[in-house]
């Protein structure tokens, strides 16, 4: 065989592995993008142990929500005797691990005076259901009718925290019920889904039109009215920061901050010794606002 006939062989079972190796690419970004996204079975206790408040001294409700779809969903609603009818933060955790093993952040709110609401996504911890984002959404508005009714929570100003994919559920969260919160808390939050696909899967970046799980953060932090604090940690392998700042600069609120933490990636970013004095000063800053946040005291804090 000829050189130049071997170098034509070789190219075309080059293209036709390329050609099985993107199609492949395609057949799992579709059809596992779930099992990529929702890690609600990491670690592999994830599904079978979740901690409870008591643990570490914090006194707690165990509040059980069923969903439109019938979905049973845990929560932890965390009472502060220095704020029996004050502020609230409500938590949103990321995509591994459950409620419990957020309960050493919830502690931080908890010393800082705030009642502190717990909660995992359908299919993590003991929650029955699959997750998914249509799935979700039921959970998070099974969620927010049960603060709504609560005879305690219901009377406090709420605050939403939301860490990596937990934020695109707190964004949600804000969209949906614009006036109910005072304050919203973001980390490590990407644009959308669909514009994570270039930082996970480069060869895939032409296909992410096949994402059917968007959370589309980024076309709704314009509305947002509320304070907003943006985190990032700027060694972050998962979530290139650049999208948090992203998000940041896209927040139509006119009291918002942004922070990068250098040196820490996307799970050590709240370890940075002054992350939690950042929060802290936010939201001290944001609840002594007016209650709609859009005054002149408002424009001079975020200038």
């Amino acid at each position: 065989m000829s050189f130049i006939a071997t170098l034509s062989k070789l190219a075309i079972y080059g293209a036709a592995f390329v050609a099985v190796t993107l199609s492949s690419g395609l057949v799992v970004l579709y059809f596992t993008q779930n099992y990529i996204i929702y890690m609600n079975n990491f670690p592999k206790d994830a599904r079978s142990t979740v901690s409870r408040p008591s643990v570490y001294g914090l006194p707690y409700e165990n509040v059980t929500l069923v969903t439109e779809d019938e979905v049973v969903i845990f929560s932890y609603f965390i009472y502060n005797p220095k704020s029996p009818s004050s502020h609230t933060v409500v938590m949103c955790h990321g995509n591994a691990g459950n409620m419990g093993t957020r309960i050493p952040l919830a502690s931080q709110f908890y010393e800082m005076g705030y009642n502190v609401v717990l909660w995992s996504y359908r299919g993590y911890g003991a929650n029955t259901g699959r997750p998914s984002e249509k799935g979700i959404k039921l959970d998070v508005a099974a969620l927010l009718a049960a603060l709504k009714e609560h005879q305690v929570l219901s009377k406090t100003q709420f605050v939403l925290y939301g860490q990596s994919i937990g934020g695109a559920v707190a964004c949600h969260m804000a969209s949906v019920e614009p006036k109910m919160f005072r304050a919203i808390v973001l980390e490590n939050t990407f644009l959308s889904i669909q514009d994570m696909i270039p930082a996970t899967f480069p060869l895939l970046s032409r296909f992410s039109y096949l994402c059917h799980e968007k959370w589309n953060s980024k076309a709704l932090v314009p509305s947002f009215k509320m304070p907003a604090l943006f985190l990032a940690g700027m060694k972050d392998e998962i979530v290139p920061p650049e999208q948090t700042r992203a998000l940041y600069d896209l927040c139509g609120s006119p009291y918002k901050s942004f922070y990068g933490f250098p040196g820490f990636g996307h799970n050590d970013t709240c370890t940075s010794g002054d992350y939690w004095e950042k929060i802290d000063k936010f939201l001290k800053e944001s609840l002594s606002l007016p209650s709609d946040g859009l005054n002149e005291k408002t424009a001079a804090i975020a200038a």
